[in-house]
């Protein structure tokens, strides 16, 4: 069973009826729009087209909510993978690089969300509950008829856009963001294994090259709250692999 979840490529579904998909045997992403059948491959950060061999197929795609914003993690056979963001022009399949950065062996990303994703639409009729996936804005209904916008999951970040949260093999939490009036990306990471405090000052793109081989996170889920909440935030939970 292992072994099958290792071979497993993955596969992501955009608001805008876009199927994303890794290359089974290239460090490629291949799209495709459901509705025109239309095919496209999303251009590879310069590192990974340099040195296609050594890389292998993205093991993380992951769509923004509004098709505006695609990330994907390319591993590397002999050293550090890439982590790459892409920006959505006006064509649908107009993907530009927005940014690209290293990450050392043993701390390559194994999970990636999005604050600020919609919940889906939830219609209580006759105390029955249904769900939709119908675009934002997304609402609740009650059985009386009421109806309220539900509110962003994560916590709130009113200045910047997008924000992605990833959790790498190292046993860290990374922030990923671009504030509106600052055109460079930054990164604030926190380890998941003790507390800690980390300030937008400290944020950077160099990852820490020290590495924990002998314990890394095989896999992890990021639980988001929601902002209406009193303490609204997010949750990990990683299963970790130790090497004797």
């Amino acid at each position: 069973m292992l072994s099958l979840c290792l071979s497993c490529r993955p596969i992501e579904w955009s608001d805008a009826s876009v199927i994303f998909t890794a290359h089974p045997t290239q460090p490629l992403i291949t799209a495709r729009h459901f509705s025109t059948l239309k095919k496209f491959f999303v251009p590879s950060p310069t590192p990974v087209v340099s040195s296609s061999a050594s890389y292998e197929p993205p093991s993380i795609i992951s769509v923004a909510p509004g098709y505006c914003w695609l990330f994907a993690y390319f591993p590397r056979r002999d050293g550090d993978g890439i982590a790459c963001l892409w920006e959505r022009a006006v064509e649908i399949d107009n993907w530009r690089i927005k940014e690209w950065w290293s990450l050392a062996q043993g701390a390559g990303i194994v999970s990636a969300n999005w604050i600020g994703a919609p919940r889906q639409v939830r219609v209580m009729t006759d105390l029955k509950l249904s769900s939709s996936s119908a675009s934002p804005p997304q609402w609740i209904t009650d059985s009386s008829g009421s109806s309220t916008r539900l509110p962003p999951r994560g916590p709130h970040t009113p200045v910047s856009s997008p924000t992605l949260l990833l959790v790498t093999q190292d046993h860290r939490v990374n922030v990923c963001y671009f504030r509106h009036y600052i055109p460079s990306l930054k990164i604030l990471s926190c380890s998941l294994e003790q507390p800690g405090v980390i300030l937008e000052s400290q944020a950077h793109l160099v990852q820490d090259k020290s590495s924990n081989a002998a314990r890394q996170c095989f896999c992890a889920t990021i639980g988001l709250g929601y902002n209406g909440e009193r303490f609204p935030s997010f949750k990990v939970a990683a299963v970790l692999i130790c090497c004797i």
